[in-house]
């Protein structure tokens, strides 16, 4: 894969899964008498796991899927969400 490909998706995908964790955090307590969830910014780590697994070129393939799952899962739940 292109090299400047590679990082440009990371970037793009880097921003996207903080961005979205951060603003899911801050909206899981907007209820009354409800606390935030710390689970939504768990979806940066798994990110970053993916990055690290990017540097070498054996676990490479594995770590671009992984770097995907924030992307899915925030996509899955605006889909769902926008369908209620």
């Amino acid at each position: 894969m292109n090299r400047i490909l590679l990082i440009a998706i990371n970037i793009i995908t880097g921003i996207v899964a903080i961005t979205m964790s951060v603003v899911s955090y801050a909206m899981s307590g907007i209820g009354e008498g409800s606390t935030n969830n710390i689970a939504y910014l768990g979806w940066i780590l798994v990110w970053a796991m993916g990055l690290a697994l990017q540097f070498k070129q054996r676990t490479r393939i594995v770590g671009l899927f992984i770097t995907f799952a924030p992307i899915a899962f925030f996509s899955y739940v605006f889909i769902v969400a926008s369908m209620m």
